[in-house]
């Protein structure tokens, strides 16, 4: 996954900002892993067509997700998850506009490495490489997005140790 310039953030009087929106929500049955690969690619795809970056968690049927770009286009996007029939209790956790984006070099990155089928792990991060990375040394600096990530990942039920 290479570099890609965005363009069209949010001004406000004299700062660049950009909309974050962070939001929970469930699998229903009509989810299935193996449609995990299509669903990053396309994914990829469209948030890169409208500068939208961000990363997605999904563990034990429950998705918590950060996307930010352009309002309008978070909003769009957040607005076909919600309607899409493999969600359920989506719910907006916290929204707003922020100085930067935490995950700009990110169209989408997704955890977990270790439930992708197989041969179909590209793009796929693990947990830990994840929680390392620098990506996540600024969010766990933001204190909403340090909250919502750590009461999620501390609901895991089966981490590996």
């Amino acid at each position: 996954m290479g570099k890609f310039r965005l363009e069209q953030p949010v001004r406000k009087a004299t700062i660049w900002m950009v909309y974050r929106l962070i939001y929970l929500s469930s699998a229903t049955d009509a989810f299935a892993m193996s449609d995990l690969p299509s669903i990053l690619e396309a994914a990829r795809r469209n948030n890169a067509a409208n500068a939208i970056t961000g990363f997605l968690v999904y563990h034990d049927r429950k998705f918590l997700q950060v996307l930010e770009g352009p309002q309008a286009g978070v909003e769009a996007c957040f607005k076909r998850i919600s309607q899409d029939p493999r969600h359920f209790q989506c719910s907006i956790v916290n929204a707003g506009l922020e100085d930067s984006r935490l995950f700009e070099d990110w169209s989408m990155a997704y955890v977990p490495f270790e439930s992708a089928p197989s041969g179909a792990q590209e793009g796929f991060l693990d947990l830990d490489t994840l929680l390392k990375s620098d990506h996540m040394s600024r969010a766990a600096a933001d204190p909403i997005v340090s909250s919502f990530l750590g009461a999620f990942m501390s609901s895991f039920r089966d981490l590996p140790n």
